[in-house]
Formats: structure tokens, C-alpha cells, sequence
């Protein structure tokens, strides 16, 4: 039991949004809210970028629609 408690907490650790963000991921947030797709998202907005040590705040020029919802265009 020991073993698998171990191999629990290994992935819940893993998961972590902190954890997430130091492999290198990001999360980009309008509003507070993390955007999922370019519904709403207009040229002008200001978005911010959160990564695992600092943010970037940006302006939106232009939005592109595409992808396959994997993250790659297709």
C-alpha cells in the first residue's frame, strides 16, 4: 500500500498548476479567466500570460481561428 500511496502522490504532485507552469506551459488568462478558445478575443484586448516566473501582459493584434483541439494546427 506504501508503494501505490507513493505512486499517488507522485501524480498529484505532478499535476500541480505550479509544477505544470515549470515544465514550461503557460496560461494565458483574460479577464482572470483562463482563454480557452478565440471566442471573445478581439483585437485591443489586453490578455495576461502567467508562466512559472512572472506574467506577460500583451495586446491582442489579430486572432486566427484553426486547429484541431490538440493544439496544433491542422
Amino acid at each position: 500500500i506504501g508503494y501505490r500511496l507513493e505512486v499517488i502522490e507522485t501524480r498529484i504532485r505532478d499535476l500541480d498548476p505550479v509544477n505544470v507552469l515549470k515544465r514550461g506551459y503557460s496560461i494565458t488568462m483574460l479577464n482572470g479567466k483562463a482563454i480557452k478558445t478565440i471566442e471573445g478575443i478581439e483585437r485591443g484586448c489586453i490578455i495576461t500570460t502567467r508562466l512559472y516566473k512572472g506574467e506577460i501582459i500583451s495586446a491582442v493584434e489579430s486572432t486566427k481561428e484553426g486547429g484541431n483541439g490538440n493544439g496544433w494546427s491542422n
